[in-house]
């Protein structure tokens, strides 16, 4: 399976209209968790940050699914539906260990096949985005991608990728999963 990371710096305006979305939603913080299997929160996080969840917004889909599209071409992944949206705002400490974003059960409306998380800010340290691409056998198969402001990076659910400690400033991201059937 092709794991490699495909990125999509979008126009401007549109990296506009995203940003300007995000800025007026109302956002009802919470700490992020991780679920376990059982759909439980782990007691041992291996997330620090705060998220918002954000309601959809179909201009803001329509953009989404036009970059997702163009990923998918790819993978070609049989795709339905997006997930939502999770805004990240990491602050100093903050970070995500090493996960990937399936699902260990089967899910009755399908499952996450294709991940998305897009930069909206690079004035903070740390805070790598790191995944894993390639065969075991490689040397070094992790990759860190340059927090270019308003690129969106896909790929794979199933790939292991993480946040590191933000050290500086704070680091703000959008994420988002594209659905599909069941293998």
């Amino acid at each position: 399976m092709w794991t490699e990371a495909f990125i999509i710096t979008p126009q401007p305006s549109v990296i506009s209209q995203i940003q300007n979305w995000i800025n007026r939603e109302i956002k009802n913080w919470e700490i992020a968790g991780v679920e376990n299997k059982n759909r439980k929160k782990e007691d041992k996080n291996p997330r620090q940050t705060n998220i918002a969840w954000l309601n959809s917004n179909k201009s803001i889909d329509t953009l989404i699914w036009g970059a997702v599209n163009k990923a998918n071409k790819r993978w070609r992944y049989q795709l339905n539906r997006l997930d939502g949206y999770q805004y990240a705002e990491y602050n100093q400490g903050d970070h995500y260990d090493w996960h990937r974003d399936i699902f260990d059960d089967i899910q009755p409306n399908g499952q996450r096949k294709i991940s998305m998380t897009m930069f909206l800010n690079n004035d903070y340290e740390g805070g790598e985005f790191w995944y894993e691409e390639g065969s075991p056998l490689l040397k070094s198969r992790h990759r860190i991608v340059e927090p270019i402001v308003g690129s969106m990076v896909f790929f794979p659910s199933s790939t292991w990728h993480k946040v590191s400690p933000v050290t500086k400033g704070q680091r703000k991201s959008l994420v988002t999963w594209v659905w599909g059937n069941v293998w």
